[in-house]
């Protein structure tokens, strides 16, 4: 049995739990507040569960409601997951595990901000790099940021550097680095 299998038919047990509790609460009269939204979230539970056990069953596939582009797409969660690579022409963000990588040209750039935001990805903070490639986040905990960093200010004229220094200090906020003149 595949492991997305045993996920849901758990997922189905519990629901089965929540209609049980449920029952027992009103059997026992408790009030409608605590056995009314356990018999609701059980029964929408099992029903949903059930259908997806039984698909799984059948077909051998699991239920998917992403699309397969979706599911290829690299979310930045730690930043240690990733390696940054700077030469003369551009930056390289790489996903370790899938080799997925992301760029952008310094001659592309318009402007490089730097985002703190307390737990995201995992608790870091983050390169924004703004250009005519959208943009790239690069992770100040990627392997690598420290020649990233080095090229940056080599390769940005005018990088604030006093603006970088206080944006690492930040628990949530964005500070502007740099922009094209």
């Amino acid at each position: 049995m595949n492991h997305e299998l045993k996920r849901n038919l758990k997922a189905l047990l519990y629901s089965v739990l929540f209609v049980a509790g449920g029952l027992v609460a009103r059997q026992d009269r408790a009030p409608v507040l605590v056995w009314l939204p356990a018999l609701a979230l059980g029964a929408t539970g099992v029903l949903l569960l059930g259908a997806a056990v039984l698909y799984q069953s059948f077909t051998g596939k699991p239920l998917r409601l992403r699309s397969a582009a979706d599911a290829k797409r690299v979310v930045l969660k730690d930043g240690r997951d990733y390696r940054v690579d700077a030469d003369d022409e551009r930056v390289v963000l790489t996903h370790k595990a899938s080799g997925e990588a992301r760029v952008a040209t310094w001659s592309g750039l318009t402007a490089v901000h730097l985002v703190a935001i307390d737990g995201y990805p995992v608790g870091g903070i983050s390169w924004m790099l703004h250009g005519a490639h959208g943009f790239l986040e690069v992770p100040s905990d990627a392997t690598g940021n420290e020649q990233f960093l080095a090229k940056m200010q080599d390769k940005l004229p005018d990088m604030d550097n006093r603006a970088v220094i206080e944006a690492m200090g930040m628990l949530h906020g964005v500070k502007e680095v740099w922009k094209k003149a």
